[in-house]
C-alpha cells in the first residue's frame, strides 16, 4: 500500500456500514505494519488478502480478519493476521498475530527436482535454465531479458544460457536440502565449446 486508506473515500464507494469501518481499520493497520517493514529495510513485496467478515452474534460484536503477507530478504515471509472487531461496549479493537513462514508447497517442489541438470543454486538463490532461444527478436520472452549467463556447476559441468529464470531466495528453513550447486562465471574464457553448453 503506497498510502494509508481514506475512510471518506471508502464510505463513498462502499457505503457507510460497519463492514466499511472494520475494513478501514484493518487496512490502516496493514499500512502501518507494511510501513514499519519498509522503514526497517526488511520489506520485499507484500500482498493483502481479501477481508472476511463475521456478523454480530451472541457476543454482540462484528469483526473482520485480513492477512498481510510481507516478503523478507531471506526468502521467507512475515504473516500478519489482523483481526478488527467492533462492540457497542468497547468500540473498535485491533489484534495482530504475527507468524514467520515460507511457501512450503513451492519449496517442496523445488526440493523434488534439486538434482535436475537445469536447476541452478548460487548464493542461496534458486534458478532454472529454460529452453534456449536463438536470435535476438524474442529477448523479452526470455529469463533476464536474454542476458547470457556462464555457469560452472560443482559437478564440473559448464553451461552457457540466455534463458535463466529466477525462482526466488531459498528460505532458511530448506537451505540444508537445497545447498548451492554452482557459481556464476563472469568471464567466459574458462569455457570451451562442448556439448555441455546450452544456448
Amino acid at each position: 500500500m503506497s498510502s494509508p486508506p481514506d475512510l471518506e473515500s471508502m464510505i463513498k464507494y462502499q457505503g457507510d456500514s460497519v463492514q466499511t469501518e472494520l475494513s478501514y481499520y484493518a487496512q490502516l493497520k496493514a499500512y502501518e505494519l507494511e510501513k514499519a517493514e519498509k522503514d526497517a529495510g526488511t520489506w520485499h513485496g507484500s500482498s493483502l488478502e481479501a477481508t472476511k467478515f463475521s456478523k454480530a452474534g451472541p457476543s454482540g460484536y462484528d469483526s473482520c480478519v485480513t492477512v498481510l503477507n510481507v516478503g523478507q530478504p531471506e526468502g521467507d515471509f512475515n504473516l500478519y493476521i489482523i483481526n478488527v472487531s467492533k462492540s457497542s461496549f468497547t468500540g473498535i479493537s485491533t489484534k495482530v498475530t504475527k507468524a514467520r513462514g515460507y511457501y512450503e508447497d513451492y519449496w517442496t517442489e523445488r526440493i523434488s527436482i534439486k538434482d535436475d541438470p537445469k536447476t541452478v543454486r548460487v548464493d542461496n538463490q534458486h534458478y532454472r535454465i529454460g529452453d534456449p532461444v536463438y536470435g535476438t527478436q524474442n529477448r523479452s520472452s526470455l529469463g533476464y531479458g536474454g542476458h547470457v549467463w556462464y555457469i560452472k556447476f560443482h559437478d564440473g559441468r559448464e553451461v552457457k544460457t540466455n534463458n535463466l529464470w529466477s525462482q526466488g531466495t531459498i528460505p532458511p528453513q530448506v537451505r540444508d536440502q537445497l545447498p548451492d550447486n554452482a557459481v556464476f562465471v563472469k568471464d567466459k574464457s574458462p569455457f570451451s565449446l562442448t556439448k555441455d553448453l546450452v544456448i
